[in-house]
């Protein structure tokens, strides 16, 4: 997806595998408990910083490397933060539940995922926080919790055809608004 963004998406295709090692990376070890946030507590679970401080902490990192001529470890740490920014489009992980079927959801949306691709219509005007695509992406989230925790594929498909777009529309927008930060 471009929307007309040309020179942006060819930016980052040239940082395709340090974004994808990023994002693979931060899903290792304990870092996954940082990938929830609740909208409604402005909270992750337990002590863990939540998945919107994690973000802004990584996208502030990507940054200051960018600036100091880092650039592939700079486009890692900008993946790292994506995944959040992805992460928090599941309602479990935007309800700070881990149970619930959780698994069972993303291992369904895993299969399907090229069922639920977008072409176009990228989101590019949330904030200039990054924080605040965490909070709007789980908002909506949030929102489907109920719908997928009961675990019916014809629930999970409403859910996801919503939900995996956005995922989508709203990693584009993010990486825009840190190409116009160069």
């Amino acid at each position: 997806m471009n929307d007309g963004y040309k020179q942006a998406a060819q930016f980052f295709n040239m940082f395709a595998d340090q974004l994808d090692s990023g994002v693979v990376w931060v899903d290792n070890g304990l870092q996954s408990a940082c990938h929830l946030y609740d909208p409604d507590t402005k909270s992750g679970m337990w002590h863990w910083p939540s998945a919107a401080e994690k973000c802004v902490e990584f996208y502030h990192k990507a940054l200051k490397l960018w600036h100091n001529k880092k650039h592939a470890r700079a486009m890692f740490f900008l993946g790292a933060a994506l995944h959040l920014v992805q992460d928090v489009c599941v309602p479990h992980h935007a309800s700070c539940k881990i149970f619930n079927g959780h698994v069972d959801y993303e291992s369904w949306v895993e299969i399907r995922r090229h069922h639920y691709l977008t072409e176009d219509g990228g989101i590019y005007q949330i904030s200039d926080q990054p924080q605040d695509w965490i909070t709007e992406n789980a908002k909506l989230a949030k929102q489907y919790f109920s719908l997928v925790s009961q675990g019916l594929p014809e629930d999970y498909h409403r859910a996801t055809a919503v939900l995996l777009p956005r995922a989508q529309q709203t990693t584009a927008g993010f990486l825009l608004h840190f190409y116009n930060q160069l």
